[in-house]
């Protein structure tokens, strides 16, 4: 028997992803060295191990001098469909070919309700968001709650093949209707409802999910409420949130007490990437309502011609028992409007351009 090296505590990422991670890996090419798979793996060394140990005893991979390979002839029975689903992926995968199917299937989206705050990503932007969920294997198997989607994030993630189950949530009916129709006519696994977060959130959703995707308003108690939503639908340790957030209408010091909400309900940020997502200005049809944002008002500008507004996207996961705040919000004013929304139609109020 091999002498073990390390005596921790187990980490709850080693009980799905992290062997999900190495299989994966393992299909993309052949042979691979510890080095190669600890490239691709999201955790310690000593988590590394021990996935790797834990598969080679279930018979999925075998090692030779610090070589791995995949054990084809015994592979256990559970990793088999994703095993299948990854490879149907890899002889297909060509995300040029992903975001024109995007744009295809897409091409009837409602058009952004102003009344609801709406807003939508590119299509490039919304495939690569999936991508990066799926490269964290957050989607392997795996459920997945998006608590709004006039994005459409949920049809990107279905283009992976790998989630078992999505649902939507959103206050926007026709969007819902819109997103069942695609499910239908694509037979995609996505379930869509209504549902105002200012709401509690329907006990069928709460601890069940795997994973949540939003794009909440920018306003402390609409980042807070929403975030606490995503927080009491997963299941515990492990799981993972994906949330975006931008600089355009979030100082740093409400990045602060947004990271210390994070940290204080028993999660870590493990990912940050910048200005990932933008937004197309044409598509958007967004003219008619510059002449309400403060930064036009204020400088008396022109509406832009570049598809200047961007955000970041941020991954989080649960470490640790997670705490679910109690954050009520009564009026949209209060979800959407504060005073750092300068690229908002602020029709709540009239803005002191002093603060």
């Amino acid at each position: 028997m091999r002498k073990r090296y390390y005596n921790v505590e187990r980490s709850a990422r080693t009980s799905g992803k992290g062997k999900y991670q190495i299989l994966k890996r393992l299909l993309r090419h052949r042979r691979s060295s510890i080095f190669e798979l600890a490239a691709d793996y999201d955790g310690t060394l000593i988590e590394l191990t021990r996935d790797l140990e834990a598969l080679i005893g279930e018979g999925a991979i075998k090692e030779r001098n610090g070589v791995f390979q995949l054990r084809r002839e015994s592979i256990p029975e559970h990793y088999k469909k994703l095993i299948r689903l990854e490879e149907e992926l890899n002889r297909n995968f060509d995300e040029v070919s992903l975001v024109r199917r995007f744009k295809q299937i897409t091409s009837g989206r409602p058009k952004p309700k102003k009344e609801h705050w709406q807003g939508f990503m590119s299509a490039e932007s919304a495939v690569r968001r999936a991508r990066f969920i799926h490269e964290r294997c957050d989607d392997c198997l795996s459920r997945i709650l998006l608590i709004g989607d006039d994005d459409l994030v949920s049809v990107a993630i279905s283009l992976f093949g790998q989630a078992e189950e999505i649902v939507v949530l959103d206050i926007d009916e026709e969007l819902v209707h819109y997103i069942n129709q695609i499910a239908s006519e694509h037979n995609f696994w996505i379930r869509a409802f209504p549902y105002d977060a200012r709401s509690p959130l329907p006990k069928a959703f709460r601890n069940y999910f795997d994973a949540f995707v939003t794009e909440p308003p920018e306003t402390l108690r609409g980042l807070r409420l929403f975030l606490s939503r995503g927080f009491q639908s997963l299941q515990g340790t492990g799981s993972a949130g994906y949330f975006g957030l931008t600089h355009i209408e979030a100082s740093l010091r409400k990045w602060k007490r947004i990271e210390h909400f994070i940290l204080s309900s028993g999660f870590v940020i493990t990912d940050l990437l910048r200005d990932s997502a933008r937004y197309p200005e044409k598509e958007n049809a967004w003219e008619d309502l510059y002449a309400k944002y403060p930064i036009v008002q204020r400088w008396n500008a022109k509406p832009p011609k570049i598809d200047w507004y961007r955000s970041s996207l941020i991954r989080i996961e649960a470490v640790e028992q997670i705490k679910v705040r109690n954050v009520s919000v009564r009026s949209p004013a209060e979800l959407f409007v504060d005073h750092e929304s300068w690229a908002t139609d602020n029709v709540f109020y009239s803005m002191n351009f002093q603060k």
